[in-house]
């Protein structure tokens, strides 16, 4: 067979397409910028066939263009050893039938028989050769690589005529039953390598979607039940497979609707056709710099979607050889740029649904407990919303899915940055622990902490979601600001109020390292990623006793208190800046509950040294009266009490109402006259509340705990309860505040609701010995945290200096 370049008589894609009907090859084109991904799957077509070639005239023009089609070559074959897995039946394949060939390139063995194989399906475009700056990082690592090239790239065979039907015009049944079809296929790739390569178990394997690539990889999760996946490939593929890495998947391929008016190249009707392809590459490559403030706040509408920085992009920076080695741009219209478009949203949706989130979800039928979602925070907008959403959606399912933004990162981390990257995908499949700390605290029967599992988290832990299991299994979310560069950082653990999570203070988390401050925010029971009560708790919650509910009141103490000594322990919090307690609004009581815990007769004793030598403060945030146990002036208003309000329509207008900024008339505050503090007319600015996006708010509440068991602790039923529960923590002659010789903050909003105003005044009345300090804030209503994040880390900083 011999390979000819001379006169222009026909397209490369032509020659392409003869190559694969014809015996004999006598090809006629001379490549231009147009042609020249075409003609790397020519050259690949070539290459299985073992094409001897002749030079020519035209040979000239490659060398000048491309360092001549020998040095592609050569590029992949130094760098991957190329296998294919033939799908036909034969002893020696993974049978279905029909000649189906997968292509993969493979970083080779490692020393010994103890790695772990990670298999890596790629995206739009770019095919395996994207992560071949990997594959000699590997080895030495213990990893094996595998990139698997899907159908329509480099040695996979290609679609059918109906296939292609399907995905360009079939309808969702018909593109539903594709996509499982290829999960089918991919699944039985993965078990015939596994197979053929006898790779070990022992080291256990991950399987990760990059870009689109992760419409594949969920549907290889979901041929877990496949009626055509043989018993034997389940048991194992189940066995082999222990990590699945959601690796920067776009919204698109998630099913999730794009916000409006925003940009893709694909849909730029001001660009040709033909220019897409290529202005996609470029844009898809670049560095977005969004600003930490949208990072913090995820606010989807002012994240950056029309300007990368310039000089950025990744495929700008590559060599010609490297770009036709890496690339095909000719299935993007043929199969791929459909499947991001809305009419397989609904596909889409289902396929991860199915996957990640349904009761009896694949995941779970797979026994699969490590799944991560990683994403670089200069990508472009798709990926950064779509692991947004993808977060909200897991944190109310609870289905533990671990977040990693990766930070300064584009979305070729592979390319720009190998070592990082490679060092990545180990983390995420050998040190789990790293990232979810378990304690066993058996203090119900004999009063000791067992640690279970407590490894060190290590420093380029950034802004991710993990957790602490405490006392019988109940687990605790908790967000973290991260590391400071400082090692004598202080750490400030807030404990969130009604509604509001732990996700309100994360426009504080860029703030805090600068100030040599760690903040990790607590979520409490019932909010996202955190145990709920159980039946019997919210029978007391709702309707037990004065004893009962003091009772729980102290329980709550209790494992949150073990929580942060199990943090102290686990993230190695250094002592030298000490540490902070704070509760904000209804989340008082339970800071309150912490320091009461340190008499508590279940609390080890060594979490107690541990406690007393790392909380040195403990600060009160806009607790409101209710919760201290203050009864109520006869005048005083909450819209959770109006009985003319509609039950559904009470919380919300209580969030309206207390995000609002209250003008208190200034001899009123002067003179502490509560009769003539403001209780009905907040809105002297707009409240917070209606300044947060929709799909920021709603990644920042809860509203189904209110009714559940929040808004009754805020009652009077409670009020004796949470009266003892202020008096032992401050004012009783043996009180918790000097059993834990701790300094005592009370600070808030002098624009806060009533509440927030008068409880502060009350305890300050109180306080006879002066041991509690008090700070009104100028200016700031209940949401200082959102409203005015500099200041908020400014006075957090003070009450721990002071």
């Amino acid at each position: 067979m011999n390979f000819y370049l001379t006169s222009d008589k026909i397209s490369t894609a032509q020659c392409l397409e003869n190559c694969r009907e014809e015996k004999t090859y006598d090809f006629y084109s001379v490549p231009s910028a147009q042609t020249l991904p075409a003609l790397f799957r020519l050259e690949q077509v070539l290459e299985d066939h073992e094409v001897e070639r002749q030079e020519d005239p035209y040979r000239q023009y490659l060398s000048a263009n491309l360092k001549t089609l020998s040095s592609i070559i050569a590029v992949r074959r130094q760098t991957h050893r190329r296998r294919g897995v033939f799908l036909n039946g034969t002893k020696d394949h993974v049978g279905l039938g029909g000649n189906l060939s997968v292509g993969s390139t493979d970083s080779g063995q490692p020393n010994g028989n103890e790695y772990s194989t990670i298999f890596v399906v790629h995206g739009h475009s770019f095919n395996s050769g994207t992560f071949r700056k990997l594959s000699p990082l590997a080895i030495s690592r213990s990893l094996r690589v595998i990139c698997i090239d899907r159908r329509e790239y480099h040695g996979s065979t290609p679609h059918t005529p109906e296939e292609l039907r399907v995905i360009n015009q079939g309808s969702d049944e018909e593109r539903a039953e594709y996509i499982a079809e290829q999960g089918l296929l991919l699944a039985l790739l993965v078990d015939g390598i596994a197979q053929n390569l006898k790779l070990p178990i022992n080291g256990g394997g991950a399987i990760s979607g990059w870009s689109l690539g992760n419409m594949h990889t969920l549907a290889v999760i979901n041929a877990i039940d496949h009626p055509k996946l043989p018993q034997e490939s389940k048991e194992r593929l189940k066995a082999f497979i222990h990590t699945y890495i959601i690796w920067e998947a776009p919204s698109h391929i998630l099913g999730i609707e794009s916000p409006p008016d925003f940009y893709f190249p694909f849909w730029d009707n001001d660009l040709p056709m033909e220019e897409r392809g290529p202005v996609f590459g470029t844009y898809v490559s670049s560095c977005f710099d969004h600003g930490a403030d949208v990072l913090a706040s995820r606010d989807i509408s002012r994240i950056n979607h029309r300007n990368p920085t310039p000089g950025t992009s990744t495929i700008d920076k590559m060599t010609k050889e490297e770009i036709l080695s890496s690339t095909n741009f000719l299935a993007g219209p043929k199969c791929d740029t459909i499947v991001l478009e809305p009419t397989f949203y609904q596909v889409h949706r289902a396929n991860l649904q199915k996957a990640l989130f349904d009761s009896d979800s694949s995941v779970k039928k797979w026994g699969m407990k490590n799944v991560w979602h990683i994403y670089g925070d200069n990508c472009s907008w798709n990926v950064i919303f779509a692991a947004w959403v993808l977060e909200e959606k897991d944190l109310k399912a609870n289905k533990n899915i671990k977040f990693k933004p990766i930070e300064g990162t584009n979305h070729f981390l592979m390319w720009e940055d190998p070592e990082r990257a490679i060092t990545v995908l180990k983390e995420l499949h050998f040190t789990t622990s790293n990232y979810e700390v378990t304690f066993t605290a058996a203090y119900k029967d004999k009063g000791t902490v067992e640690q279970s599992t407590a490894q060190r988290l290590g420093n380029s832990l950034r802004h991710i979601m993990p957790t602490l299991t405490v006392g019988k299994d109940i687990t605790f979310h908790y967000t973290d600001s991260g590391v400071p560069t400082d090692s004598n950082y202080s750490t400030i653990f807030i404990i969130h109020g009604h509604t509001f999570h732990s996700g309100t203070f994360r426009q504080l988390f860029p703030l805090a390292a600068p100030q040599s401050l760690r903040l990790i925010c607590i979520d409490r029971r019932e909010y996202q990623g955190s145990t709920p009560h159980t039946p019997e708790e919210l029978n007391i919650i709702n309707h037990g006793s004065h004893d009962e509910r003091a009772a729980y009141i102290a329980e709550q103490g209790l494992l949150l208190a073990l929580l942060i000594d199990g943090l102290v322990q686990g993230l190695n919090l250094p002592l030298n800046g000490g540490g902070a307690l704070a509760g904000w609004s209804l989340g008082s009581i339970y800071t309150l509950a912490v320091v009461n815990a340190i008499g508590h007769h279940k609390l080890p004793q060594e979490s107690k040294e541990r406690l007393k030598a790392f909380l040195r403060t403990c600060i009160l945030w806009d607790a409101p009266s209710m919760n201290l146990g203050i009864e109520d002036p006869p005048n005083g208003y909450l819209p959770l009490w109006d009985n003319d309000l509609p039950d559904e329509a009470r919380v919300p207008a209580t969030a309206k109402f207390i995000s609002g900024f209250f003008d208190h008339p200034a001899d009123a505050l002067a003179t502490r006259d509560v009769s003539r503090l403001n209780y009905r007319l907040p809105y002297s600015r707009t409240p917070t509340i209606e300044k947060i996006p929709l799909e920021v708010l709603l990644s920042i509440t809860d509203f189904e705990p209110g009714s559940k068991c929040e808004n009754i602790i805020s009652e009077p039923p409670f009020r004796d309860v949470h009266q003892a529960n202020v008096d032992k923590a401050f004012f009783d002659s043996d009180s918790s505040m000097n059993k834990w010789g701790i300094n005592v903050w009370c600070i808030y909003g002098i624009e806060s609701h009533w509440p927030m105003i008068y409880a502060a005044w009350a305890l300050e009345e109180k306080d006879s010995n002066k041991r509690i300090k008090f700070r009104p804030i100028e200016g700031a209503n209940h949401f200082l945290m959102w409203e005015n994040p500099e200041f908020a880390i400014n006075v957090l900083k003070e009450c721990i200096v002071h």
